[in-house]
């Protein structure tokens, strides 16, 4: 919650050389994920929507963990989310406090909440995971 009452990226990111919108129409979701790439590199990432707390606080901890890594490491992020969410274990440890989402991989529909996130980050920035 306190993700959502205080979030972190927030906002649309300055010099931002990728973005992407994803929406869950079920719960009425909409995050905007936007990026600054150089290189290899994701010098800044921020996050704006609206929704349920639990898609808007997934969205400013996706951000918060994506931004300062490389594209590779920013695709293992995603895969790994990607599994969490499906019900599958992080093994990677890549995941950092996104771990936390483990609770919703028994519910399908939190689950969905949770995901809207991961498809603008994987949509804007051409990952395939």
């Amino acid at each position: 919650m306190d993700y959502y009452r205080h979030p972190r990226c927030a906002g649309t990111c300055a010099g931002a050389t990728h973005a992407a919108e994803a929406r869950n129409p079920a719960c009425g979701d909409v995050v905007v994920l936007s990026f600054a790439v150089e290189g290899n590199g994701i010098l800044g990432a921020r996050a704006r929507g609206a929704g349920c707390a639990l898609s808007q606080a997934s969205a400013s901890l996706l951000a918060e963990q994506l931004e300062g890594k490389s594209l590779e490491e920013a695709r293992q992020v995603l895969q790994e989310m990607g599994d969490l969410l499906e019900g599958g274990k992080a093994v990677g440890g890549h995941l950092g406090q996104l771990a936390a989402l483990r609770l919703m991989a028994g519910n399908p529909v939190r689950a969905r909440c949770a995901g809207v996130a991961r498809d603008a980050a994987v949509a804007a920035l051409g990952l395939g995971c």
